[in-house]
């Protein structure tokens, strides 16, 4: 049977979660009815982490997909992170040949952090995106979009502040390489976060 979720939260907290696995590049956001569907999850279990700006990230440890679906029920609660006025927020719009650019893949990570990404994030549907909880600092956003462009930016990220940076790619980008790979069987995560 699919994975549902369910949160007790206001109508307004549901929508632009971010629904993610930790340490991958799979991630999604909550639609406006606080929806979500992770597609092409490799069979395994995993942590499921939910996150938004101003909130503590939430998680859920082992989630098992199989068999083309992931099997269990958890309760997601979203608290107000006390600390965010010492974290900073990346803001901006993604733009391909002066067009809003959906599902681009952002990573940022802090200048000579190791791990894989200090925080990810997906561009919505006009190309916006944020990035919140960041610690001040010097950081490297990768902005990617598979068979479309990957590019890098450097910026500095202030407590309490916002930094914006748009990301515009020119048409003259060559498309990234795509190579056949076969891959595990893959599942779905599916599920909601319901506003009261």
């Amino acid at each position: 049977s699919p994975q549902s979720f369910a949160v007790a939260a206001t109508a307004p907290l549901n929508k632009n979660v971010d629904v993610y696995i930790p340490g991958s590049t799979i991630i999604t956001k909550t639609d406006k009815n606080g929806d979500f569907v992770l597609l092409d999850v490799p069979e395994g279990k995993y942590d499921l982490a939910f996150s938004k700006a101003g909130y503590q990230t939430f998680m859920i440890s082992d989630v098992i997909v199989k068999s083309g679906q992931a099997s269990a029920t958890s309760e997601i609660g979203l608290k107000v992170d006390e600390n965010a006025k010492n974290y900073g927020m990346v803001t901006g719009q993604v733009l391909l040949n002066g067009q809003p650019i959906p599902n681009a893949l952002l990573t940022i990570r802090e200048v000579g952090a190791k791990a894989i990404g200090t925080a990810i994030t997906v561009s919505d549907e006009e190309g916006f995106y944020e990035l919140s909880n960041l610690l001040p600092g010097d950081y490297t956003l990768i902005i990617h979009r598979k068979g479309l462009f990957t590019q890098s930016l450097s910026m500095s990220v202030q407590a309490g502040g916002v930094t914006s940076q748009n990301v515009s790619i020119a048409g003259s980008q060559k498309p990234d390489a795509v190579s056949e790979v076969k891959v595990p069987q893959k599942g779905t995560i599916r599920g909601q976060i319901g506003g009261t």
